[in-house]
């Protein structure tokens, strides 16, 4: 009933120039879901909207504000605090309930509400929480808890490219292609490092570690279901496993294009542009929210214009005489083609480094100026309308 108030009270009219909701409710029953209701609204994560109760609504759009007195603020923030845990102490209790002992990953997170990003820390995760409790006995293997503390980096992932490959690598089914050794590799140099992933090792140390392969195949459904990446077709190469709005972080995109350094290692991408597959293509890697300690010069103007339009900004160096300024003015000439990676901070939770969005292929379509050079580019297939608002709020 108030979402549908406010709905009502959104409608736009040429004589209403804003709208103002005063929410008089008084204190609602112990078991009412303000997150719930909250989360409905603004879209928010439990753990954002814990912290925007708390220190204010930062990310809303522009023109929008939302304020709570300071007694209200507090009876929010205890009912979300006591609805659902995100606090190690709180999960810990919550699988130590012998109702919970003998459930799946997917249904302890269905039963309990706990999110998923609460569940798995910056080092920890679902089977390392269980050992830790006494609940889960089973002997691990050389190396294995080093890589199930590795597991959490991998929540972004929901194409059915990795996932797929996920279950039958779990089922020791062994790569069958170059593009399935790139996926696997994509895999391996998350949880191994990108020393150990360039190694013919892999395999066998992925092959003595049980554990590590059931707690892989029993997120494949979890992610399955909260990640499902449905995009165009697109396909750049018939051995690059990328899909088209998949989120990748920047190690996954080095083994994607098996791009590896002197040494033989793959390599890590941050935020910058990025030429691999030979010269054949540069990665523009954006981040959107820029942090308070950059620097005044290098917080580019990054964001979308449209679903179909992105304004960029290429190095503070970069003039257009430039070998870079080159390819990204008119990178049909150089032989390259560019490909738009966007996400919206650096880092997905604490201790998580956030992985990009691929926008696929872009060309550029208007420009201005040097050091830096601005670009519009325009992409061959529309982005996701929530990452176009997101980005407009952060730009």
């Amino acid at each position: 009933m108030f979402l549908q108030q406010l709905g009502r009270g959104l409608r736009r009219t040429t004589t209403k120039a804003e709208l103002v909701v005063f929410d008089l409710t008084g204190r609602h029953r112990l078991e009412f879901r303000f997150d719930r209701r909250l989360r409905a609204l603004l879209g928010h994560t439990p753990r954002e909207l814990r912290e925007f109760v708390d220190k204010g609504f930062g990310r809303l759009p522009s023109g929008c504000h939302f304020h709570f007195d300071e007694v209200a603020r507090e009876d929010v923030l205890e009912q979300i605090r006591r609805a659902v845990p995100t606090d190690l102490r709180g999960i810990r209790e919550m699988l130590r309930d012998p109702a919970h002992a003998g459930l799946t990953i997917g249904q302890f997170l269905h039963e309990t509400d706990v999110e998923l990003g609460d569940l798995y820390g910056s080092d920890r995760g679902w089977t390392l929480l269980r050992r830790g409790l006494g609940i889960d006995t089973r002997p691990l293997a050389p190396g294995e808890e080093a890589a199930l503390e590795n597991v959490p980096k991998l929540l972004h992932v929901g194409d059915e490219t990795r996932l797929g490959a996920w279950q039958r690598l779990a089922a020791l089914h062994k790569p069958a292609t170059p593009r399935d050794e790139r996926v696997a590799a994509m895999l391996f140099v998350v949880l191994y490092g990108k020393q150990l992933a360039t190694r013919e090792d892999a395999w066998l140390q992925w092959a003595s570690q049980p554990v590590l392969r059931e707690e892989i195949a029993a997120l494949v459904p979890v992610l399955r279901s909260r990640n499902a990446v449905l995009a165009d077709p697109h396909e750049l190469d018939q051995v690059i496993p990328l899909r088209l709005h998949a989120r990748y972080l920047g190690v996954e995109l080095s083994a994607a294009f098996d791009q590896r350094s002197t040494k033989g290692e793959f390599r890590d991408y941050y935020t910058g542009v990025e030429t691999t597959g030979n010269g054949a293509y540069d990665l523009l890697l954006v981040t959107l929210e820029k942090s308070a300690a950059k620097k005044e010069h290098l917080k580019y103007r990054d964001f979308p214009l449209n679903e179909l339009r992105f304004h960029w900004q290429s190095k503070a160096r970069t003039t257009r005489s430039s070998r870079e300024g080159k390819r990204h003015l008119n990178p049909a000439a150089e032989g390259c083609v560019p490909l738009l990676f966007v996400r919206e901070r650096e880092d997905d939770r604490p201790g998580i480094t956030a992985a990009f969005q691929y926008l696929g292929p872009v060309l550029p379509d208007g420009n201005d100026g040097e050091r830096p050079i601005s670009i519009e580019w325009k992409l061959r297939f529309s982005m996701p309308s929530e990452l176009v608002t997101r980005g407009r709020v952060a730009a």
